[in-house]
């Protein structure tokens, strides 16, 4: 983490020597950069053991998951499931995955990505802008659970600096 975080500080500190009056803006992509999404893959494969009554994804932990949040096909090749379930799981998935309830029950910053946003709320003419492929339908659930997980950094994220995609998933 230092060598990216350092050269990161080093852009920063030049960037601020060439525009030392300007506002500056940085922008932090949300979704694995500063939410990692392996604990949202594992509460919602997890909720479809309870409300499935099945234990597929009991032991499932963080390290096992490699894949994109919305590519599981492969983690589901990882476990004792009859192929014949993959697709209905899949599915399952895909509907709850971005659902208000597991927005607000498994989104985990990574460590030390808040702080590193605190940092630069806090430097002079300097603002942090969100930029997300996530559609513009979840801007209330993402600001809001992004601000709530922020709080005890005092980090605020606004609605004026949060991009989203206009358009759905696709």
């Amino acid at each position: 983490m230092k060598n990216w975080l350092n050269a990161l500080a080093q852009h920063y500190e030049a960037m601020r020597r060439k525009y030392p009056n300007d506002r500056l803006l940085i922008a932090f992509d949300i979704d694995g950069t500063i939410l990692d999404l392996r604990h949202t893959v594992r509460y919602v494969l997890q909720s479809y053991d309870k409300e499935h009554v099945t234990e597929y994804f009991r032991n499932l932990q963080l390290e096992d998951i490699c894949e994109h949040e919305t590519q599981i096909t492969g983690l589901l090749d990882k476990f004792d499931i009859p192929a014949v379930q993959h697709g209905a799981i899949t599915e399952w998935y895909r509907r709850h995955l971005w659902t208000n309830e597991s927005i607000f029950a498994s989104h985990r910053p990574f460590r030390g990505a808040l702080e590193v946003i605190r940092w630069f709320q806090l430097q002079p003419n300097t603002e942090v802008g969100l930029n997300t492929g996530r559609p513009d339908t979840l801007r209330k659930e993402t600001l809001h659970s992004l601000n709530q997980l922020a709080a005890e950094y005092k980090v605020h994220f606004s609605n004026d600096l949060l991009f989203m995609n206009t358009a759905n998933w696709d």
